[in-house]
């Protein structure tokens, strides 16, 4: 009996380790820098269903920034909420939207979804550009600019959430 619990144990653990060992060779790690001559890092296009998932949790985090920066923002021009600490915030939340443009850009899509791609850079560097004037307003105690880019950043979100809508149909 006991070498039979043995057993099981060993087994167990084997295929813990196996499993282990596969997810380390998978290749399910942040997509980095272009590398490829298209300027795309990978060298295969993903198949529509993983194209539309990677898309929509893209499209999930800056929606995600934008309305978070947006509320914040509202309480910065309201002066419930530091301006200090939400500058680091707004900065941070810059690092997020470069670093999703920069996979977006970097992924490449599949096959007719070039355009739903460029609309997903596009949105992004908008909300790069409202992030950036927002941090001046910031910077610059500017309380009704800093409410104009609140709701420059709803407006953005709002076009987030359609293209991500349209992945729904």
């Amino acid at each position: 009996m006991a070498y039979l619990t043995h057993l099981r144990r060993r087994g167990v653990m084997f295929v813990s380790a196996a499993l282990i060992f596969a997810c380390a060779l998978c290749g399910c790690g942040k997509i980095e820098h272009p590398t490829t001559e298209d300027g795309y890092a990978t060298d295969y296009a993903m198949s529509a269903t993983e194209y539309t998932l990677f898309l929509q949790k893209q499209i999930l985090v800056l929606n995600n920034v934008l309305f978070t920066r947006s509320l914040m923002a509202d309480d910065v021009a309201e002066g419930k909420y530091d301006a200090k600490k939400e500058l680091e915030s707004a900065e941070k939340s810059i690092e997020q939207v470069e670093t999703l443009k920069d996979e977006i850009t970097a992924a490449m899509p599949a096959s007719g979804y070039e355009t739903d791609r460029q609309d997903a850079i596009d949105i992004a560097e908008d909300a790069r550009i409202v992030l950036d004037d927002y941090i001046e307003n910031l910077k610059n105690g500017n309380s009704s600019g800093i409410m104009q880019n609140a709701e420059q950043m709803r407006e953005c979100a709002v076009a987030v959430s359609g293209n991500a809508n349209q992945y729904y149909e």
